[in-house]
């Protein structure tokens, strides 16, 4: 004995509908994926570092060296910790990105913008986890010219908020990396 379908009786409007929805639906989908994918694909090469320099609105290019300096002399140490800081300097596209080796492992750091007329402020500009191999990196938005750069652990700093004024707790320059050039 065969068993009767009990649900609602089919239309004829049902496979009309799902014809017509049916593309719809797979363009939105595709349209969906391919939006991901853009977006991985950007966010990837947001990360690559020195990609900066290949965007077309960042039409001057600048790099700048941070070294570990001998705070007796303030000569640059040699074969010491070391980054490099890749900067737009226009104010159409006013972007960096900056990289350093050698760090002290999985420390919270601050990019920190000094003045050169300095006050004991400091501006942060990125706050990274160096890896449990002392690698760290960062990117964002530079503010106006004219200052010096440092990367130092941001427990040296009296806060992570520009808003708060930061400013230097303590003083550990050996493990601090200062700039070779003024920004």
């Amino acid at each position: 004995m065969s068993k009767k379908y009990k649900g609602p009786a089919p239309t004829k409007d049902v496979g009309k509908d799902q014809k017509k929805k049916f593309p719809m639906k797979l363009g939105a989908v595709a349209l969906v994926a391919m939006l991901a994918l853009f977006m991985m694909a950007g966010a990837a090469s947001a990360f690559e570092f020195g990609s900066l320099a290949h965007q077309s609105l960042c039409y001057d290019t600048k790099y700048l060296t941070l070294f570990s300096k001998n705070p007796s002399t303030w000569q640059i140490i040699d074969n010491g910790v070391n980054g490099e800081m890749i900067y737009c300097d226009n104010n159409y596209y006013p972007q960096f990105q900056y990289r350093a080796y050698n760090m002290q492992p999985n420390i919270e750091y601050a990019l920190v913008r000094v003045p050169v007329i300095w006050d004991g402020s400091v501006k942060i500009l990125d706050l990274d986890k160096s890896s449990s191999t002392g690698y760290v990196a960062g990117s964002g938005v530079l503010s106006a010219g004219g200052a010096k750069v440092w990367l130092v652990p941001l427990r040296d700093l009296t806060s992570r908020y520009n808003s708060y004024n930061p400013r230097f707790k303590v003083w550990n320059p050996t493990q601090y990396l200062f700039e070779n050039n003024l920004i």
